[in-house]
């Protein structure tokens, strides 16, 4: 998709795309939008825990804290 839109802005473009075809690319690219943002979580938690496995057994000193949505707002 980069290397379309880099042509396109370079004005390297054979034709214009046709609405249909607009209609349609918009569409792929918001569904792999909404599929990126469901799956980053997700690495974030299995990036987290391959890190920890390194440190399995050892102490830590810290504060637990609980997540707040955005609606929320955070406990002074």
């Amino acid at each position: 998709m980069h290397r379309a839109v880099g042509r396109y802005l370079d004005r390297e473009r054979p034709s214009d795309p046709f609405p249909a075809e607009l209609e349609q690319l918009s569409v792929a690219i918001g569904l792999r939008a909404r599929r990126v943002e469901k799956a980053e979580p997700d690495c974030k938690r299995i990036a987290a825990a391959r890190y920890m496995m390194t440190r399995i057994g050892q102490t830590f000193e810290g504060n637990i804290t609980l997540p707040f949505a955005e609606d929320d707002e955070p406990e002074s």
